[in-house]
Order: C-alpha cells, then structure tokens, then sequence
C-alpha cells in the first residue's frame, strides 16, 4: 500500500484550488511518510489553473524527489463543459492538448502513474466512452448512509443495499455488473484496463508495484 496526497500544482496554483495552507500541509505529509519509509504516490487533478507544462513538469520533478509517481484525472464530471469560465474548468483543447502532452512524456519513461492505455481514455473526457466495471469482481463503495454500490460517481450508482441491515458479504456478491458512460476516475479506469488484460495497464500496474 501507499498513501495518496492530491496537489494539483505549485503553491500559488494549488492553494487557491485547494484551499490556503493545502501545500504546505501536503509537504509536511509527504516529508514524514519519508521519515518512517512510507510510499507515497500523488494524485494531480487537472484543471484550468494547470494544464501547462510547466505545471506539470514541476508535478512530476517534485514527486521524483519522493522517487513516487504522479496520477492525472480530469475534474469532476461534467465540469469541463464550463470551458474556461472558472478556475475549475480548462478548455476541453487545453486539456486534450495536456493529456497529449502526458502521453508522450509517459512513453519517454517519465513517473506518471497513469499508463497510456488509461491516458488515452481520460483523453476524450468529457464525451461518452463506455468502459467496462472490474468492481463487479473486487471493489465497492460504501457511503455515509451505509449504501452498498459499486461506484460513488456513476450516475447510476447501483445501490446492493444498505450494510447497516444486512450481511455486508450479502450485499457484495449481489451487486450486479454495469457499463458507465464514462469512468473519468483514474485510478479505476487504470484498474478496470487492468482488469480487461489491456497489456499496457498490466504492465503499468506491476512496474508501479514492483517499484
């Protein structure tokens, strides 16, 4: 295991995104689990405030220093219809163009932890590109209320039950399988390639393992 810390930048691109003092506390975390030989991995949500390359390469050159990896994704849902109206929502060519960028720097060998496969998916966000669901086999979700579902961002989040009711083991296996529209998280898409056999996310996912 690891533990995952977002940021989405430098401080002065990722506090007003993710609140005043986030980089600095992100830092902090980052400097301790070092301490105590904990890995770590970071997640960069990609966003209008950004997607340029100079953003991204200090991602990437301040995660090396932890020798751990960098996960891209896109901002929640729908928000890249926005284009460009907050500091939330890039253009839909500035993100194409970033997650171009991604790929070619992740063929070069850089410490992205998305594979291609998976970045070339994230590529056509916002627009619909049905992925089969692995978490009819390995994950679920459990909300606040106790609700038993594959996935909490799924339009359709396909409630099994609540556990506070009734067996959790229950609830698991009768959860049934689903096809999103779109899986915009990268880390499930990473793990739903994976699960499909696509060779480059199963090589992907070793190499970040075996790391």
């Amino acid at each position: 295991g690891k533990l995952t810390l977002s940021l989405d930048g430098p401080e002065e691109v990722n506090d007003p995104l993710r609140g005043a003092g986030s980089f600095k506390r992100v830092v902090d975390a980052a400097e301790a689990a070092a301490r105590h030989s904990v890995k770590t991995g970071f997640l960069t949500v990609l966003s209008a405030g950004n997607v340029q390359s100079r953003y991204i390469d200090f991602m990437l050159k301040f995660a090396s220093n932890y020798k751990s990896d960098v996960t891209f994704q896109p901002v929640f849902q729908n928000r890249l219809r926005g284009q460009g109206k907050t500091l939330v929502d890039p253009f839909i060519t500035d993100y194409r163009e970033m997650l171009d960028y991604l790929i070619a720097l992740k063929k070069k060998g850089a410490n992205i932890g998305n594979s291609v496969a998976g970045l070339r998916h994230l590529k056509l966000w916002p627009d619909p590109a049905p992925l089969s669901c692995a978490g009819e086999f390995i994950f679920r979700r459990i909300d606040p209320r106790g609700n038993v579902m594959l996935c909490g961002v799924c339009p359709r989040p396909n409630i099994a039950g609540n556990c506070f009711q009734e067996d959790l083991r229950d609830l698991f296996l009768k959860t049934k399988p689903m096809t999103c529209d779109f899986c915009w998280c990268a880390e499930r898409v990473e793990v739903n390639y994976f699960f499909k056999g696509n060779l480059n996310a199963v090589y992907n996912r070793l190499k970040r393992f075996f790391r």
